[in-house]
């Protein structure tokens, strides 16, 4: 049977049914995999272009040696690898981007010439000789959970509703400056995880040879931050107005550079026969924010 027995794991939140693992200790990871998996499917990253930019050492440790770890572990017990990499690979000037072009990323989450890098992490893999694996590329991601302000999107909305409290309790609220130029495709993580049990069935399962090597999944809706909030404030019931405006980039300079529009295109899972269907942005959220139900 598929999925027969799943061990997740973590660190900072190991419990309720989740193995800890620090990654990067070498022994702990040989350790666990002393068990017999089928398939690894690794998405822990240092994600936050800001703080690798800040903790280059430490953010090339997990996103660099540890993809180089469970690659050679999984040639060595011929497990099926599936690597979660990301948009930012991508300088985002030529979209949408197929798994064939040419990376080119702007940050140091994508630079391998800095050493701290989601595409050194994937190059570790494909220079491995591991021949059992799928790197699939995603952009900003949303969904359930832990707490308001995990995710890159969540952020958003946890500012907003801060704003509107303080707004209630007589304190002054200023307009924050929102980027309203840079294009962004968010992806629910729930998409993204059948995805995940769909290639891993079809290459596990169906001896399906052709899922190999790199591919994109992404929703195929646009928006700007500021557009997110929009959605946000509709959902409340607020005017944006009052708690947001379209941020002047001629007047402020990002602390770390991001691509403008760095579009996955899903043309190759597509081709593999994989379901690339996806969740409406607008609709998820009013349905989470409005039975509050987006904590896990």
């Amino acid at each position: 049977m598929f999925l027969q027995k799943v061990i997740g794991t973590a660190f900072s939140r190991a419990g309720d049914g989740l193995v800890k693992l620090d990654l990067t200790n070498e022994e702990s990871v040989n350790e666990l995999f002393k068990t017999k998996f089928d398939a690894i499917i690794h998405c822990a990253a240092e994600r936050r272009p800001d703080v690798a930019a800040k903790n280059v050492e430490a953010s090339k440790k997990l996103n660099e040696s540890v993809p180089r770890l469970l690659a050679e572990i999984s040639k060595q017990h011929g497990i099926f690898l599936i690597y979660i990499s990301t948009d930012y690979v991508f300088d985002g000037k030529k979209p949408p981007y197929n798994p064939g072009d040419i990376p080119n990323p702007v940050n140091q989450y994508g630079k391998f010439i800095l050493r701290v890098s989601k595409y050194n992490g994937e190059k570790c893999i494909e220079s491995s000789g591991l021949e059992n694996y799928v790197i699939l590329r995603v952009p900003i991601l949303y969904g359930k959970i832990a707490y308001l302000g995990e995710g890159a999107v969540d952020v958003l909305l946890k500012h907003l509703m801060s704003s509107i409290e303080d707004k209630k309790n007589g304190i002054a609220v200023e307009k924050t400056a929102v980027d309203n130029e840079q294009a962004r495709f968010p992806t629910n993580t729930q998409d993204v995880a059948r995805v995940l049990c769909e290639i891993t069935e079809k290459r596990l399962i169906q001896k399906d040879n052709q899922i190999f090597g790199i591919a994109h999944f992404s929703a195929q809706d646009q928006y700007t931050k500021f557009e997110m909030c929009n959605v946000f404030a509709k959902c409340l019931k607020i005017d944006q107005e009052e708690y947001f405006e379209p941020l002047d980039p001629t007047t402020v300079t990002a602390a770390v550079d991001r691509p403008e529009n760095s579009h996955l295109s899903n043309s190759v899972l597509e081709k593999w026969g994989i379901d690339t269907s996806f969740v409406s942005f607008d609709s998820w959220w009013e349905n989470a924010i409005s039975k509050s139900c987006f904590l896990v």
